[in-house]
């Protein structure tokens, strides 16, 4: 039996870093203990603010699993509203770790009471994960310790957002990474769904006069 406290990373300085998205929109945020974040934003977020937030704290309130979890990063841009492509770093913080050991880390995202695995490259000279992200969420860098692996999916839709007023609507591309680390065979299912910013804006005028009309 796996020791999960044994795993937790000791008490570090808090991490938190607020920065706007510049007009040139490529921009790389320094967290100051060896991750960072560049970010790729979209023209119509120039100016939003991005705030990203870890604390050893996190972890307590996170379910560990058959993971090792090292401090989870929260990155939250509450105005923004286009698409948000970005490089993350995260370093690797617990201590007597072997080389591979540290090689089996994996960058990843919080959906549910789950941790999703993303495409991810590990710096051993460093000891940094680094991964390429398309939203924003709660992300750590996990490693797994215990019992049967997960699958590692990566999906990529290009382009992930379109104009409505746009002459022509290119044809939806998606892209799908599906692996089994355990050999056991996959079922791949992609659920294509349609959000507009229109539906969003309606719904703010609607509460606006709601709010404000007698």
């Amino acid at each position: 039996m796996v020791d999960e406290l044994s795993f937790l990373p000791q008490r570090v300085k808090p991490v938190e870093v607020k920065a706007k998205i510049p007009n040139n929109l490529s921009t790389e945020i320094d967290f100051g203990n060896g991750g960072s974040l560049q970010v790729f934003a979209d023209p119509i977020d120039a100016g939003r603010e991005i705030t990203i937030r870890a604390d050893s704290e996190l972890n307590s309130q996170l379910e560990q699993g058959n993971y090792q979890i090292e401090r989870p990063y929260e990155i939250q841009c509450p105005d923004c509203q286009g698409t948000f492509e970005a490089i993350l770093t995260l370093p690797i913080e617990t201590k007597g770790l072997s080389e591979e050991e540290m090689s089996e880390f994996q960058l990843a995202y919080r959906s549910g009471k789950d941790w999703v695995t993303v495409p991810s490259t590990v710096n051993l000279k460093e000891r940094t994960v680094s991964g390429s992200i398309s939203h924003l969420s709660l992300f750590s860098i996990v490693r797994w310790i215990t019992g049967n692996r997960p699958p590692q999916v990566n999906l990529v839709a290009k382009p992930s957002y379109v104009y409505l007023g746009d002459s022509s609507i290119p044809d939806l591309q998606v892209e799908v990474w599906a692996s089994d680390p355990n050999g056991d065979p996959l079922e791949v299912q992609v659920i294509i769904g349609v959000k507009t910013f229109l539906t969003e804006m309606l719904g703010e005028i609607v509460k606006f006069y709601k709010n404000n009309l007698t």
